[in-house]
């Protein structure tokens, strides 16, 4: 793209050292995140190779890499938008001299880009369909929405320049004064925008390389809430290089008789280099990452949650109950946390306490049908058959499938003495 070697070396090891790439590294189910941005990344140097050389051959293997990498992972839907920016800077295919240049030179491009806008869109449409059950964030309004997004930009450029508070969940809770910290970011933002349009002439690379920065990130930055997360570190796989950018063509070509420059450099990727190995500690194993998480953030309530249920599997009951009730304390209006935190009673045996919390979370959710179970179990326990028979079929309304509801119904009837309604439920439970 246009980098001497010096700086290439330079932009591929804070790439390759950089801490924020742990996690998808470490994390087994994000190899669809690495596939994704192999295949966008070779769809980038196909279609320079393509604005080059007008090899025809570059640009289909650039559009058929981009279908790979979308059926890997919709994070590269942006890549359209990437091709522009090339087409701006290195290949100086849109001429930016007047606005009349710029709409006769951005005309041809934007009709080749076509194909990889439409599949852009299908991609796109597809994802937020198979996400609805987890796109959350509806209860905000488009003010904070807008907040949040420009809040989670902030972060996005602190974990570049410091990457210290690394976490594998990241809530928007973590932020005491969100609208401060999120007017620190336009701030930064806007000053940046605005240096790097006045460098465009001697410098389009740091305009080019922001642009990357920030547009990669439209996806992923809160405008749309999927998941708990805020923002995460594996979304930094595909900006990172627009920052890298920026940084290494700020870069002298060769080294130089810089003394402070040269010994920088290496001790800067050398601090990346050990804050990467030490976070890759935290990935071994459930309890250990989820026991940094909230250690780093003590109020992450969900992280507490995973970290009881590992502890839970692992048979370690008392610790699970301890992780159980931290969870449920900040994540109190949630109905899972409730339930996990009711279970974990029973477990040892405080039912008085665990009944106390399973009315109060009955009566905001009246339809639970997990909770109506639960609560049907309580009733068995005291021998009352024919309460927890008026339970188990007001739970059953709400959720008819459920088998182990469904032998519960059949063991109150045959308690009762009605055999014939016994045994239909108990066919119905199989």
């Amino acid at each position: 793209m246009g980098a001497s070697s010096y700086q290439a070396l330079i932009g591929a090891a804070v790439f390759v050292a950089h801490p924020t790439q742990v996690e998808s590294v470490a994390w087994i189910s994000e190899r669809k995140n690495l596939l994704s941005n192999l295949f966008g990344f070779l769809s980038l140097l196909c279609y320079l190779r393509f604005g080059r050389l007008r090899s025809w051959r570059g640009y289909w293997a650039s559009l058929f890499l981009f279908l790979l990498a979308l059926l890997s992972k919709p994070m590269v839907v942006t890549l359209p938008c990437l091709l522009l920016l090339l087409d701006i800077w290195p290949l100086n295919r849109i001429s930016v001299a007047s606005i009349r240049e710029f709409f006769q030179s951005v005309r041809g491009v934007l009709f080749e880009k076509l194909p990889f806008f439409i599949l852009t869109l299908v991609f796109c449409k597809l994802t937020i369909g198979a996400q609805t059950g987890a796109i959350r964030g509806e209860e905000m309004s488009l003010l904070d929405k807008l907040v949040q997004a420009t809040a989670n930009l902030g972060h996005y450029i602190e974990l570049y320049i410091f990457p210290s508070n690394l976490n594998v969940l990241h809530l928007s809770s973590e932020d005491s004064y969100p609208w401060v910290f999120a007017t620190c970011s336009l701030l930064v933002i806007v000053g940046v925008s605005i240096w790097s349009l006045r460098t465009f002439r001697a410098n389009g690379t740091c305009l080019v390389g922001w642009l990357w920065f920030l547009g990669t990130l439209v996806p992923v930055i809160g405008l749309i809430q999927v998941g708990a997360q805020s923002y995460a570190e594996r979304y930094m796989y595909w900006s990172c290089p627009g920052l890298i950018i920026m940084t290494v063509f700020l870069l002298p070509e060769k080294r130089g008789k810089n003394v402070l420059l040269n010994l920088s450099i290496p001790i800067v990727i050398l601090i990346f280099a050990g804050l990467s190995f030490h976070r890759n500690l935290a990935w071994r194993n459930s309890e250990s990452l989820f026991r940094s998480s909230v250690e780093q953030n003590p109020v992450n309530g969900v992280a507490w949650k995973n970290l009881g249920a590992f502890y839970y599997k692992k048979g370690e009951r008392k610790m699970a109950a301890e992780c159980a009730e931290r969870s449920f304390k900040l994540q109190s209006s949630r109905l899972q946390d409730r339930m996990n935190f009711i279970k974990s009673l029973l477990i040892q045996n405080n039912s008085k306490k665990a009944e106390k919390i399973l009315d109060e979370t009955l009566v905001i959710w009246p339809q639970s049908a997990e909770a109506l179970s639960v609560k049907g179990d309580l009733h068995i326990r005291r021998g009352q058959y024919r309460e927890a028979l008026t339970v188990y079929l007001k739970s059953l309304q709400g959720n008819p499938s459920q088998r182990r509801t469904l032998r519960q119904v059949s063991l109150c009837y045959r308690e009762l003495g009605e055999r014939a309604k016994s045994e239909r439920f108990l066919r119905a439970a199989q």
